[in-house]
């Protein structure tokens, strides 16, 4: 786990967003990721949180639980 840690941080970026939404009312904090996801691009969330970012989608951002994106990836 740790070394996969250390992958994604060295690709990630970090960055500041300009785009602001509001969508998520039951935890407010859960809008940055979405603010992330459209700024960057982002072609999917992957997220395991209980009650925010249900699976659905946020505009055209699918948003997947961790078990589907195994399942997507062909991994158990």
């Amino acid at each position: 786990m740790q070394e996969r840690l250390r992958v994604i941080a060295q690709a990630a970026e970090v960055g500041r967003t300009r785009t602001v939404v509001d969508a998520v009312t039951t935890d407010p904090s859960d809008n940055r990721i979405l603010e992330c996801a459209v700024d960057g691009q982002a072609d999917l969330i992957v997220s395991n949180g209980h009650h925010q970012l249900e699976p659905g989608r946020y505009g055209k951002i699918p948003i997947l639980t961790g078990p589907d994106f195994r399942r997507t990836l062909g991994l158990r």
